[in-house]
């Protein structure tokens, strides 16, 4: 019983310390691939890949959890035809790096500020998508200067109350990192399909190749793991806090759901349209999360809206 009991501790000490070693040495590249488009700006201290395109009116668009620029590629060429539209990487995602950031909404809309300070925007319209629902509902509330209205797309509002059991394991310092790049390693790739599936169903037909192969690039680097971990974990207090302050929202708020999102409940958005004096919803029939790629005309037709 003795030498059992020393061959599980050794195992299982074994199991500890490979992924801590891992977390240890496992760094970072902090660079735009070639194939990808954008280039490096500073903000608070952070490396945040921006992309800008287009003369007009001010548009920032602020990706979900995970995410990145490429996630607005379904309605950058037609609104760039009208208006200056800035998209970024959020801290941790996409190309960005992940040094400065505290994994919240609060510091994520931080971050939005910083960028639109650093690029000069003027008059915004702040664009979210799912947890960049959040951020642009916390902009409306706690940061709305110069920000002439936002547009939440199955955007976050409330807590959801679920969490992956594997992100808590991810957070954990030094080990968890490890655990997120050898998973990276092994399971991501599965994981992601499995995710962005879910994320446009019913709409999965609408899914490329090209689109999952890009994702699965950008997805499956250690530090998106780890940020996506810490943002999902912190996503449910975030909200709650933050819904404490959706009665001081004053700006124009339009919210965009698709009826049969998966992975954000449409009630909630109906929900914050009562909450928010300022907010009018537009349902989407027979669709998912990915309302930008379903229905991209909804979009443009909201940005135009708020325009006027």
């Amino acid at each position: 019983m003795k030498k059992l009991l020393i061959v599980v501790a050794i195992l299982l000490g074994v199991l500890i310390v490979i992924p801590a070693i891992a977390g240890l040495f496992s760094r970072d590249r902090i660079e735009i691939p070639a194939s990808f488009k954008g280039s490096y700006i500073e903000v608070h201290g952070e490396k945040i890949r921006c992309l800008q395109a287009g003369n007009g009116p001010d548009l920032l668009l602020i990706h979900g959890l995970p995410g990145s620029i490429e996630d607005w590629e379904s309605v950058m060429g037609p609104l760039s035809a009208r208006y200056r539209i800035t998209a970024y990487d959020r801290p941790g995602h996409g190309f960005s790096g992940a040094e400065k950031t505290r994994y919240t909404i609060r510091d994520n809309a931080r971050f939005a500020r910083g960028v639109i300070e650093k690029m000069g925007l003027k008059n915004v319209i702040a664009v979210g998508h799912s947890y960049g629902g959040g951020i642009v509902l916390a902009l409306a509330a706690l940061d709305p200067e110069g920000i002439r209205g936002v547009i939440s797309i199955a955007g976050v509002s409330r807590p959801l109350g679920q969490v992956d059991p594997f992100f808590y394991v991810n957070i954990i310092p030094v080990l968890g990192r490890g655990l997120a790049a050898i998973g990276a390693a092994l399971l991501a790739g599965d994981m992601v399909e499995e995710g962005v599936k879910d994320a446009f169903k019913p709409n999965e037909t609408l899914i490329t190749k090209q689109y999952m192969e890009t994702r699965k690039i950008i997805f499956t680097q250690t530090k998106v793991i780890v940020t996506t971990s810490h943002e999902d974990v912190g996503c449910d207090p975030d909200l709650a806090e933050l819904g404490n302050s959706y009665g001081k929202i004053a700006i124009p708020v339009r919210i965009i759901h698709g009826e049969a999102d998966a992975i954000v409940p449409f009630k909630d958005s109906a929900w914050l349209e009562k909450e928010v004096k300022t907010a009018k919803l537009v349902p989407v029939k027979n669709t998912g999360h990915m309302v930008q790629y379903a229905h991209p005309e909804t979009i443009i037709a909201a940005v135009e809206e708020l325009n006027r």
